[in-house]
C-alpha cells in the first residue's frame, strides 16, 4: 500500500506538470516529432543546451519563486520571507517510465574536494509538499564544512522530472540581485549572484523573465540594467509585473506602472500577475487563480491590448506555450543527417 500512495503522489506531481495550458496543440507535435527523430538517431538535433529554458530574474523579494510556482504549481518555498539563495533548475523531459532525481552541479569556487561531496548529493521527492525539503536539505549539504557565513552559492540543484506526458522544458529560479547586504560577505555575495545570473541570460536558449515589483521604483531595479546590458535589444524577454494589489487603485502611480509596460522594448512584452499574499502561502493553487482572477476583473489592465500588457497566469501559461513553440521550431533546421 505504501508503494501504491508513492505511486500517486509522483502521478500528481507530472499531472501538475503536465501545463495543459503551456502545451498547445502546436508544441505538442513539435514535442513529438523530437520524440521520433530522436528514437532513430537522426542527428543531434536540439541538444540539452540548445533547448529552451525559462529563467526567472529580478532583484531580491521580488516575486521571482511565487511567479515560478505559480506557473509550475511545484511549490519551491513555504514561507513568505526566505529568499533564493542558489540557482533551481526544474528540467521536465518526455520518457516512457516516470522518475523524478535530482543532483548539485558544484559551483566554479568549490575545491576539488567540495566539488566531489558536493556532486554526490543525491535527491527525491514524492508529493509536492515535499520538494521545500529536498531544497532545504541541498542547501545543507551547499553549507556543510565552509566556515564563510554567507548562504549564497553559485553551485545549481538540478531537478529532473521524466514522464510520458512532459513537453521538454526547463524552468530556472534564480537568486535576486543584491542591491545592500549588511555584512562582510556583501561584496562576494553580489558578485556571486550577477555572475551566476548573468550567465543564464547569456545563454541564448534562455528566455528571460523579468519579474518587477509594481510597489517598488522602477528606475531601482537592478535587473533591468543587465537586460539592458545583455539582450539592449529586448529580445529573448518577457516582464512580468507582480504585487499589483500593493499600488492603490486609479492611482498616478498605477498609471505609470502601465505606461512604462506600454513603452518598454521588450520583445515579448509584459504580464502582471498576482502572488500569494500574506497568509495565502498554504492556499492551493486552484484557489490562488481564483483570487488572482477576481482581482483583475475590475483592473485598467483587461481594456489594454494583450499584446501590450497582459495579465492572470492562465494567459501566461498560454503566453509562454506559444513563445516555446517559436523558440524549439528553429531546431528543426538544424537536423543533421
Amino acid at each position: 500500500m505504501a508503494g501504491d500512495d508513492q505511486t500517486r503522489e509522483i502521478d500528481d506531481i507530472i499531472a501538475a506538470t503536465t501545463f495543459d495550458l503551456l502545451k498547445s496543440e502546436d508544441q505538442i507535435q513539435l514535442s513529438n516529432v523530437i520524440d521520433d527523430l530522436r528514437a532513430q538517431n537522426v542527428g543531434q538535433l536540439l541538444p540539452e543546451d540548445g533547448l529552451p529554458q525559462l529563467i526567472v530574474c529580478g532583484d531580491e523579494s521580488s516575486g521571482k519563486s511565487s511567479v515560478l510556482e505559480a506557473l509550475t504549481r511545484v511549490r519551491f518555498t513555504v514561507r513568505s520571507n526566505t529568499c533564493t539563495t542558489f540557482a533551481t533548475e526544474l528540467r521536465l523531459r518526455r520518457q516512457p517510465t516516470v522518475r523524478i532525481s535530482s543532483k548539485i552541479k558544484p559551483g566554479a569556487a568549490r575545491t576539488s574536494i567540495e566539488k566531489e561531496r558536493v556532486e554526490n548529493f543525491r535527491g527525491s521527492f514524492s508529493a509536492q509538499s515535499k520538494f521545500p525539503d529536498l531544497i532545504n536539505a541541498a542547501r545543507e549539504c551547499m553549507n556543510q564544512n565552509t566556515d564563510r557565513q554567507s548562504t549564497l552559492f553559485d553551485d545549481v540543484l538540478q531537478v529532473e522530472i521524466v514522464g510520458p506526458d512532459l513537453a521538454p522544458l526547463t524552468f530556472v529560479d534564480l537568486p535576486g540581485f543584491i542591491h545592500y547586504r549588511d555584512s562582510s560577505e556583501m561584496n562576494h555575495d553580489i558578485n556571486t549572484v550577477t555572475t551566476l545570473v548573468q550567465s543564464y541570460m547569456k545563454q541564448s536558449n534562455s528566455i528571460i523573465l523579468a519579474v518587477i515589483p509594481a510597489s517598488a521604483s522602477i528606475n531601482t531595479q537592478a535587473v533591468l540594467k543587465h537586460i539592458s546590458e545583455i539582450v539592449p535589444d529586448g529580445s529573448r524577454t518577457l516582464g512580468i509585473i507582480t504585487e499589483p494589489d500593493e499600488v492603490p487603485r486609479g492611482s498616478e502611480k498605477e498609471q505609470d506602472l502601465i505606461d512604462f509596460a506600454r513603452n518598454r522594448g521588450f520583445k515579448y512584452g509584459w504580464h502582471a500577475v498576482q502572488n500569494r499574499g500574506y497568509g495565502e502561502q498554504e492556499i492551493s493553487s486552484e484557489e490562488r487563480d481564483e483570487i488572482e482572477r477576481k482581482f483583475f476583473e475590475k483592473s485598467p489592465c483587461q481594456n489594454l491590448p494583450s499584446n501590450e500588457v497582459g495579465y492572470k497566469i492562465d494567459s501566461l501559461r498560454t503566453k509562454l506555450g506559444k513563445l516555446l513553440v517559436d523558440k524549439i521550431h528553429p531546431g528543426l533546421s538544424t537536423i543533421s543527417y
